[in-house]
């Protein structure tokens, strides 16, 4: 419920470099900005993209999620980079509920902590990108980055809290392929993430009782779906540093399943596996920016400031099946590169 993504993979940064030189330290900051706007009409739809049905219970909530931090990443010998995100997470949550069986229930609710922190590295398969004075060529990574449970889990009392962090720990596996002509090119992005399972405390509420404050709340053995990530970024650059861009990317879950962690925690007469209803979501999100990739960031002994870059606005517009938020996200990103010991190009 109200599911919102909190932080992006490295790989999948907008036309920046997709390594770091040899001996060369990037380090950088990241600011994402996200809003969801959802009813819930008799807890069947999480989103204005899903089916609706009469609303025997509504609610209504509107959240908004800060995410900024820090962002490192260190060329430790050639094509290989290795990296970590540890961001720190703000979201205030405004509902209302209304059923007729109750009155009305307003919620306000704020809270800052650290999210899930990520560590991976990256391997450079071929770097062809702007050689020779000529715009444009070739480039392609692949990584992987581990997503430790580092922040704080949804409170299972609370049906409208969202938590900083997932609970479990995640793998995720990417790669992104740059091409391009003269001005034009795009950016290709794929990636498949592995949920691993968790034991975790939760109110075992269907998505028919989405808002159910006497739901029981029980240790469940949690396993989420795996996600598979698909994207594409068509780019036009103004100058050889700064492009403007517009993209597309689809994004399927498979379905959680839910089970009781041991025997003595499981509730007479009721079935965790409820919980997995609407679970199982796919969303098309489209989205457009700008980046600026000053070319001494390739090469940290060529002049200029070795700087990078963007800022991006996304939203989903569409969802074929489950209960998907309709959520819009700004983000904004910077990164320096510092020579440590390398005297290569690191190309």
């Amino acid at each position: 419920m109200l599911l919102i993504a909190l932080t992006a993979a490295p790989l999948e940064a907008q036309l920046e470099r997709i390594d770091v030189p040899s001996g060369v330290l990037r380090v950088g900051g990241f600011v994402s900005l996200a809003n969801n706007n959802s009813r819930f009409n008799d807890g069947t739809s999480e989103s204005l993209l899903g089916p609706t049905t009469p609303p025997l219970t509504a609610a209504e909530s509107e959240v908004n999620v800060g995410t900024f931090g820090l962002d490192v990443g260190l060329g430790i010998i050639n094509r290989v980079t290795i990296f970590g995100r540890v961001p720190i997470v703000r979201y205030r949550s405004r509902a209302s509920i209304l059923s007729d069986s109750a009155p009305e229930i307003r919620q306000d609710t704020s809270i800052t902590l650290v999210g899930d922190t990520e560590v991976g590295a990256s391997f450079t398969v071929a770097d062809r990108w702007d050689r020779n004075e000529a715009l444009g060529g070739i480039r392609t990574a692949v990584g992987a980055l581990l997503r430790l449970p580092t922040g704080e889990p949804k409170d299972p009392y609370d049906p409208l809290d969202l938590g900083t962090g997932s609970g479990q720990t995640d793998l995720a596996l990417g790669a992104v392929l740059d091409w391009g002509t003269g001005n034009w090119g795009v950016r290709f992005t794929g990636g498949y993430t592995i949920q691993f399972a968790a034991t975790v405390q939760r109110a075992i509420r269907s998505p028919e009782t989405p808002t159910d404050r006497a739901a029981p709340v029980a240790n469940l053995r949690w396993s989420p779906g795996n996600v598979l990530h698909l994207g594409a970024r068509p780019f036009f650059r103004l100058a050889k540093a700064f492009a403007i861009q517009l993209g597309a990317s689809y994004r399927i879950h498979a379905e959680d399943r839910f089970e009781y962690a041991t025997s003595a925690d499981a509730i007479p007469g009721l079935d965790p596996a409820i919980m997995s209803q609407g679970t199982s979501t796919s969303a098309l999100v489209f989205g457009g920016g700008v980046s600026y990739s000053s070319p001494s960031a390739a090469d940290p002994h060529s002049k200029g400031l070795p700087v990078e870059a963007h800022w991006t606005f996304e939203g989903v517009v569409a969802s074929s099946k489950g209960l998907v938020p309709k959520t819009t996200t700004v983000s904004v990103g910077l990164r320096l590169y510092f020579n440590l010991w390398g005297s290569a190009r690191g190309r």
